[in-house]
């Protein structure tokens, strides 16, 4: 077979492939994530150190999810699209996970150990990729507030799951 009718060959299956919309690809992947009855989201901080928006838990919304569908990209961040913006959970400054606008910073990186899979749902850790062993940590004492805490320290606190929406 000679160069030319080898790609016309490819080309001509590649093309209607490529015409033909996959569902499984258009639709971008979207997570409510939870812990216990609360969901991971954001706020504006009011707090003295005005960090802009950081992340906290509110309870999971029964129908409209504006502000509560995150998404994993293919940076590794969790993302957030909320009124036309995208932000993403960042670093962790003092107590406060802090929400900005999404980069190339590498403390917007996680990753997500599984620590139990279920029939119905897996439970995964949310980690920094590039801090010291920290884990995204959900507060009970003060249930809307989201930290930075050592990984393995306070057991189901850093337990999340990611619905699927």
């Amino acid at each position: 077979m000679s160069r030319r009718s080898t790609v016309a060959a490819v080309l001509a299956l590649a093309i209607p492939a490529a015409l033909v919309p996959a569902p499984a690809l258009a639709a971008p992947k979207t997570y409510l994530i939870k812990n216990d009855d609360r969901c991971l989201t954001y706020a504006a901080d009011h707090t003295p150190a005005k960090l802009g928006f950081r992340a906290q838990a509110n309870y999971c919304p029964s129908t409209t999810f504006d502000g509560y569908l995150w998404k994993r990209t293919a940076r590794s961040q969790l993302a957030v699209t909320y009124r036309g913006r995208t932000y993403c959970l960042g670093a962790p400054k003092g107590t406060a996970v802090q929400v900005g606008r999404c980069s190339d910073d590498k403390r917007q990186q996680f990753t997500f150990p599984v620590v139990k899979e279920g029939v119905w749902d897996t439970v995964v850790q949310i980690r920094w990729k590039h801090l010291r062993d920290l884990c995204l940590h959900h507060n009970v004492r003060r249930p809307w507030q989201i930290s930075a805490a050592t990984c393995g320290r306070s057991g189901s606190d850093q337990h999340w799951v990611m619905v699927r929406r």
